[in-house]
């Protein structure tokens, strides 16, 4: 799917699209819960039905194969070991993988309680060619898991805190281990390239993650791993005072296209074999 509009089109043409897609999944879920049949469905199994459909219309894509299209090349476990992906297919994973069916895995949680179902899908993962690829936001090799609408990342903010919790634990004990880690772990402790994410406001559990970083470095900052970004706007990130936060700092100090950027890291990976 192109963009949001899309897709949720795609599952309701009825739909009345505004610039929240947040609101508009939610609006989906209302108008199929007023208007079902004889048998009658709580919201949240409707809500369940709607993102089957999802899964369903993302994977009804065709994926091109060919490497002008998706540079391969970046996912290279000599120098990447986790990818951390925002979005709810699969691709990279399927045209890294021989096999058809992508196995989810989840990383452990250090807790004496037993996880919800969707408190245990911030945690899932697939592994593929010896890298993780994290989905916080789910994927649709399981449709429950997908993260979508105001209620799902409200209820998502409490698992973020919960990892937070964990994470402050592992270090206090010196049992941060990153074989055992999960993706709150990883965008703490490692360094980050964002590539081919906007990171909007409405990605609240992702921005939670990364002001609890900014604040854990707060007295040390030399200590805090970089964040680099893929942007077409570098100037967007300049620092504008000595107290102002510097989240991300561009890929590149001038304006270059996304394909350029794009190219510079397939070289500088693909020279990592």
């Amino acid at each position: 799917m192109a963009d949001w509009s899309k897709l949720l089109l795609a599952v309701e043409p009825r739909l009345a699209l505004t610039e929240n897609y947040i609101l508009d999944f939610e609006t989906i879920v209302r108008m199929k819960t007023r208007n079902q049949g004889t048998r009658v469905k709580y919201a949240s199994q409707i809500e369940k039905d709607v993102l089957k459909d999802v899964a369903e219309k993302i994977l009804s894509v065709k994926i091109d194969r060919t490497k002008q299209f998706y540079p391969l090349e970046i996912f290279n476990s000599n120098y990447v070991s986790d990818v951390i992906s925002l979005n709810f297919d699969t691709v990279p994973e399927r045209l890294l993988s021989v096999n058809s069916k992508l196995k989810c895995h989840y990383a452990p949680f250090s807790s004496k309680e037993k996880l919800k179902e969707d408190e245990r899908n911030a945690l899932l993962y697939h592994q593929v060619e010896g890298i993780k690829f994290w989905h916080p936001h789910g994927t649709v090799e399981k449709p429950s898991s997908i993260l979508l609408g105001m209620r799902r990342y409200g209820q998502r903010i409490k698992m973020v805190e919960r990892l937070r919790k964990q994470y402050k634990r592992k270090s206090k004990d010196g049992l941060l281990d990153m074989e055992g880690s999960n993706w709150y772990d990883l965008l703490t402790t490692r360094p980050i390239i964002i590539c081919g994410a906007s990171l909007s406001n409405a990605e609240w559990d992702i921005w939670t993650a990364l002001v609890n970083r900014s604040r854990n470095y707060a007295r040390y900052p030399k200590r805090e791993q970089p964040i680099y970004i893929m942007t077409d706007n570098p100037g967007l990130y300049e620092k504008r005072s000595k107290d102002s936060v510097n989240y991300f700092i561009p890929l590149t100090s001038k304006k270059e296209s996304f394909a350029a950027q794009w190219n510079k890291l397939e070289k500088l990976f693909s020279s990592k074999k």
